[in-house]
């Protein structure tokens, strides 16, 4: 996909559905304890005895006609590996058993597929972030939890404010997770994401400053727990590593963005344009960032 113009071919689209169902497969997998394809396989037998399907209301030989077995035909280990995207009947089977399978499918964890490849309309629901009003907590002091009063939340990122503030705002929040050893979760990385897409959809309409969008991104990618997080899904001897297709796609797109647009290229200041999609902070640390966004 073409984050900048959301342009997706067919190869792309399946190489996306096959991601999805590898995704979705390795979180239900869990659920119902499968290690492996075949013991799945044999839960979802069980767990479809007596199920039968209809072709047509008309259609009565149909109505006793039963679900297939799949332990023996094997179905479940091209799917689980991704090298068979799931059909629109296999998924509603699974919506069947596990009613939130579907939204994982389209939405993926922590909203992360919504982010990288929903509708640009939705995209400020996903990166509408609210926090304490009161400073960041400081790790070395003991935090009194029943002081918190959810009144207290404030909206710092939000379509009802300007876009440079909300992602300035994102971006120093970051920032100050970081410097107080706060990890980052795959949330902030969709939030990222999130951020990264309106700025492209922003920028070709006036000019805004969106340097931190990627810098954001390329954050949260390089953050270690979010990385193990997305390579957990290679457990099950997935076809198509997430954790480098994603970090790709976003490089590539990064890249393309710095060829293209002059005035984005003037205000990140690469020449290397490779090395600046790879890592931001080459160019400019953390510590600096923090300086120009006074984050004291």
């Amino acid at each position: 996909m073409d984050i900048g113009t959301g342009i997706s071919s067919p190869a792309e689209l399946l190489k996306r559905r096959r991601i999805r169902t590898i995704v979705v497969m390795h979180e239900l997998m869990a659920r119902v304890g499968a290690v492996n394809a075949n013991q799945f396989a044999k839960w979802f037998d069980l767990s479809t005895e007596g199920w039968s399907r209809t072709t047509g209301p008309e259609s009565v030989s149909d109505l006793a006609t039963q679900v297939a077995e799949t332990q023996d035909s094997k179905k479940w280990y091209r799917i689980v590996s991704g090298a068979q995207p799931l059909s629109e009947r296999s998924l509603s089977n699974l919506q069947r058993l596990f009613p939130d399978a579907r939204r994982i499918f389209s939405d993926g964890p922590e909203r992360l597929f919504e982010a990288l490849w929903g509708e640009i309309d939705t995209l400020w629901s996903v990166c509408r972030v609210e926090v304490h009003a009161y400073e960041f907590p400081d790790p070395k002091r003991p935090v009194d939890a029943s002081a918190f009063n959810p009144d207290d939340l404030e909206i710092f990122a939000d379509a009802g404010l300007s876009f440079e503030e909300s992602l300035d705002n994102f971006e120093c929040s970051l920032l100050l997770h970081r410097r107080f050893g706060q990890g980052l979760t795959l949330n902030c990385l969709s939030e990222a994401i999130a951020f990264h897409r309106i700025y492209g959809a922003i920028s070709r309409l006036c000019r805004v400053d969106g340097v931190g969008a990627y810098r954001c991104v390329r954050m949260c990618l390089n953050d270690q727990a979010i990385a193990t997080q997305l390579k957990k899904f290679n457990f099950h001897r997935a076809t198509i590593n997430v954790y480098e297709s994603i970090s790709n796609e976003l490089f590539t797109a990064e890249v393309r963005r710095l060829q293209n647009d002059l005035e984005y290229r003037k205000s990140v200041g690469a020449e290397d344009f490779a090395e600046y999609a790879r890592n931001p902070e080459s160019l400019c640390s953390a510590d600096a960032r923090a300086e120009l966004l006074r984050i004291a």
